[in-house]
């Protein structure tokens, strides 16, 4: 409100000076006034998004600048016609020069324009006749010149002998020196042709230009027929052309902050208009190159200098040329590669410490391809089913439930529940494991969520206590295999290709990783337990049927207590996507996994995201939101989602810091590592080779990360690191009390 009241008095301000104020003053106001509408366009977007906000002091602000910059654009149309009535005419044809007079009467000839293009470049042959017989004369001259000046240096030699002894001797006698007026070598028909040559050229580089004038409006005259009958597919085209540069413009704008990256790659990977921006017909890559190339040679230079983050734009033209959607045309990928070059040039002639590693980035971008995206041939699927009836897994499908379920019964039927109350004795009658009698308590339905990376098992045992099983794929078994590959080469991020051919499927059995919980209606969770399993997917719930949740008694109760998670860990599911439901369980997998991490002393892989205020959310949104009403409804709708939940910046490390979450995606590398150092330590091997091969390849892992693109903002990283360091010390000072 503090906002609006300011803009009101500015108004009022701009208002009461208008009256006196001259031309040039007028066209300031008239930016004051634009300036005001963007930003009150700019707090009604945000003000409409909130729920109960009274606009109405907004519209009326607005009411009264428009109002303003109409009274503006009046008073300028009023000063405009008052100097036109008042500057007389003035005939143009009185100042034409002799040859521009010549050319506009070959233009009024009524010959045709071949005949006039024809007339004039007789013209310039005869002047450049001219200037050849000029040239041959010039350079007899000049050899005559060198001849003279020959002889001159050997007349000098003598003259200077004889006016040496003259001098002697008439110091001897005691008469003064007279002084003689030096006169310079010069050829008078020398000069004046070099006068008459400097005009011919002048002349003939004048008429030149006219010529080319000439042709350029011939040209004109002909594309204005083309245009006439030019068809409707041309037309789309320019508009299509102009619609794109809207795309440059929103990329150009996020350009001047680093931690705009995340949200770059977001529309990027999202929208190919933004891989293909381009304005005035040069794409926006070329703009990210400049800027890269300036603010390296800045960085070299000096450290200390004022500039820009290259790292940024080096990772931003990384993204755009690893991207399939990109076109260039072969002039424009020469152009490119000839930057990059010259670039490698200027860093190798310098001899800066640090540039063999800046030539090797050179060389990798030049060489830039889009990312390769492995064909996996083999039918994971059957892989994963084979594996977990093969395994000696506890085994959670709901058939095995039943039928250990109903042995059990049967026993006590026939020999009495009270004499035997223990179910070691009865597991070992049935020759059953405890944890299968245990577990058939609950022999609950395994459901998988579409869109995420989970299967649950859900219900209640004979207490009525509320259990919850997470199940996650164990991609441990992938160990070597060609998966593995695509894995690392999409580190950190979750392969597509991988997560469809792993995603859960109705009626197919998994080995997994379990995570089973007692569940609290206040959104705690108890006795964590942590094993591995195999489970046999009994359904798949879509999006729909996740609306309609409560048509199913199931799915009813399982959401009821996701909600209950959601409330503890304040996230907001409403509405209810698979996204929301996937990120309150992250967060129950995290706060499991980081106790069980911690207790028995492991090493982890945590991921360290700072997210965007909501008034940085709010500047960004500002910045582009006047391009953003020249584009489509849909693509508006999805660059607004897409600045929600916004990074600033992101640390990979082994360190869990305040803001850390591990990474649990197993279909990810660095959940895949984290995966077995779990499986390790649930087997005892945590002393042994293979674990200690996991840790080498954690600080691999850690130093390639966050020298790339993940931690651009200079002021975080700082932060960051000094917490962490502080973290250290203090660590260590408590292990030495």
């Amino acid at each position: 409100m503090e906002t609006l009241e300011k803009i009101k008095q500015e108004l009022n301000e701009i208002n009461s000076s208008l009256e006196t104020l001259k031309n040039k003053d007028i066209k300031v106001l008239e930016m004051k006034v634009d300036k005001k509408i963007k930003e009150l366009i700019g707090i009604k977007n945000y003000y409409q998004k909130q729920q109960n906000a009274d606009l109405s002091l907004i519209k009326e602000l607005m009411r009264e600048a428009k109002s303003l910059k109409q009274e503006i654009l009046d008073q300028k149309k009023e000063e405009n016609s008052t100097l036109k009535k008042e500057t007389p005419k003035v005939e143009k044809e009185k100042f034409l020069l002799p040859e521009e007079r010549k050319i506009t009467e070959f233009m009024v000839l009524d010959t045709s324009k071949d005949e006039k293009i024809k007339a004039i470049k007789n013209e310039i042959l005869i002047i450049e006749s001219r200037l050849e017989c000029l040239r041959e004369e010039y350079k007899k001259l000049t050899s005559q010149k060198a001849t003279k000046q020959k002889e001159s240096i050997v007349k000098n030699k003598k003259e200077r002998k004889e006016e040496k002894s003259q001098e002697i001797e008439r110091k001897k006698q005691g008469v003064k020196k007279e002084k003689k007026s030096k006169i310079p070598f010069t050829s008078k028909t020398e000069i004046e042709l070099n006068k008459e040559l400097k005009e011919i050229k002048l002349e003939i580089l004048y008429l030149k230009n006219i010529l080319q004038s000439y042709k350029t409006f011939l040209a004109q005259l002909k594309n204005k027929t083309k245009k006439s009958i030019r068809n409707t597919s041309e037309k789309e085209v320019t508009e299509k052309n102009q619609e794109n540069k809207y795309y440059y413009l929103i990329l150009n704008e996020l350009l001047n902050d680093d931690k705009n990256y995340f949200f770059i790659k977001r529309i990027v990977e999202t929208n190919p208009h933004f891989i293909n921006a381009r304005k005035e017909e040069e794409p926006i890559l070329f703009e990210i190159l400049d800027r890269y190339i300036k603010n390296l040679k800045l960085e070299l230079r000096n450290q200390k200098l004022v500039h820009e983050n290259p790292k940024f734009f080096y990772e931003l033209i990384k993204l755009f040329r690893q991207n399939p959607e990109l076109v260039l045309t072969e002039a424009e990928e020469n152009y490119f590669n000839a930057r990059i070059k010259e670039l490698t040039t200027y860093i190798e002639d310098k001899g800066y410490s640090n540039g063999e590693k800046i030539k090797k980035e050179l060389t990798a971008m030049e060489e830039e391809k889009p990312i390769r995206k492995y064909i996996l041939t083999k039918n994971y699927q059957e892989i994963m089913s084979a594996y977990a009836k093969n395994s000696k897994r506890l085994n959670l499908t709901r058939e095995y439930l039943e039928k250990v379920a109903s042995s059990v019964q049967k026993f006590i039927e026939n020999f009495g529940e009270q004499s035997y109350p223990l179910n070691w004795y009865v597991a070992k009658q049935l020759n059953i494991s405890v944890s299968d009698i245990i577990n058939s308590e609950i022999p609950m339905d395994t459901i998988a969520l579409e869109k995420t990376k989970y299967a649950f098992s859900f219900g209640f045992n004979k207490k009525y206590e509320t259990y919850l099983r997470i199940h996650v794929v164990d991609t441990s078994i992938l160990n070597g295999d060609f998966a593995l590959k695509e894995m690392k080469e999409r580190s950190p991020y979750t392969s597509k290709i991988l997560s469809k051919k792993l995603k859960f499927k109705k009626g197919n059995t998994y080995p997994v990783i379990t995570y089973q919980v007692k569940i609290l209606e206040n959104g705690l969770v108890e006795n964590p337990k942590i094993f591995e399993s195999k489970i046999k997917i009994d359904r798949v719930v879509r999006n729909e049927e996740m609306l309609d949740y409560r048509e199913n008694n199931y799915l009813k109760n399982f959401f009821k207590y996701t909600k209950f998670l959601a409330k503890f860990y304040e996230i907001n599911m409403e509405p209810i996507s698979d996204k929301a439901i996937e990120k309150i369980y992250d967060d129950t997998l995290n706060f499991i996994l980081r106790n069980y991490f911690e207790k028995n002393h492991l090493m982890a892989f945590y991921k360290t995201e700072i997210d965007f205020t909501p008034e940085e959310v709010y500047n960004l949104h500002y910045g582009i939101c006047a391009y953003l009403s020249k584009l489509t409804r849909e693509e508006v709708i999805i660059i607004n989602r897409q600045l929600f939940n916004l990074k600033a910046s992101c640390y990979f490390g082994t360190e869990a810091l305040e803001e850390s979450k591990m990474m649990v995606d197993t279909r990810n590398y660095l959940g895949y590592l984290n995966l077995n150092v779990l499986k390790n330590s649930l087997h005892g091997l945590c002393g042994g080779k293979r674990y200690e091969e996991v840790i080498k390849e954690f600080k691999e892992c850690k130093q390639i990360l966050n020298q790339g693109e993940f931690f651009l903002d200079y002021r975080n990283q700082t932060r960051l690191i000094r917490k962490m360091k502080q973290e250290e010390i203090e660590n260590k000072k408590a292990k030495q009390e």
